[in-house]
């Protein structure tokens, strides 16, 4: 039942802040990038295999995955969530292309260090080109400029956003493609 509660909650929380919350046009950068098309399964298993070479954290649970309301969320551990959100809603994980991803924390678990190595992990699984240093650096500005609603970038194709609500926190990265 705590885990049907814990879904649910997800998911209003999600849907409540809208499909993307912040104005990527909003940036600081005009040379904003983009990635390539990658489909649920694709990252999710880029994201994990990410996890796997490069940290000792846990993968997120592909057996804990819940759909609704056209999100995919899977625990990754107590009070942390990796919530992917498609563009187009195909209700197929092997054809639904990612909008963005989402980890997805808890407030009694938003000062665990693992967050924000997470959230690194995250950024870097949607585009490799970034280093850790520089993921963080997207992480530091997305937290300054989320009063704002503006989106970190730094030209290789992903916008980076944070949100702190009331019961959660939430860090997106929003894939940029070629229209």
């Amino acid at each position: 039942m705590k885990k049907i509660f814990t879904y649910i909650l997800i998911t209003i929380t999600l849907l409540g802040l809208g499909g993307c919350f912040f104005d990527m046009q909003n940036t600081k950068s005009n040379d904003v990038g983009v990635v390539e098309k990658q489909t649920v399964v694709q990252m999710l298993a880029r994201y994990n295999t990410e996890i796997f070479d490069n940290s000792g954290l846990d993968p997120a649970n592909i057996e804990s995955l819940n759909e609704d309301n056209g999100m995919y969320s899977y625990n990754i551990t107590e009070g942390i969530y990796l919530v992917i959100l498609p563009l187009d809603e195909k209700k197929n994980k092997e054809e639904d292309i990612v909008n963005s991803m989402r980890i997805y924390v808890k407030k009694e678990f938003s000062d665990d260090p693992q967050v924000l190595a997470y959230t690194r992990m995250l950024i870097t699984a949607n585009n490799e080109k970034i280093s850790n240093k520089e993921a963080q650096s997207l992480i530091d500005e997305a937290i300054s400029l989320s009063s704002k609603r503006i989106t970190s970038n730094n030209g290789k194709g992903i916008f980076v956003g944070y949100i702190k609500a009331s019961d959660h926190d939430e860090y997106q990265v929003i894939r940029n493609y070629k229209m």
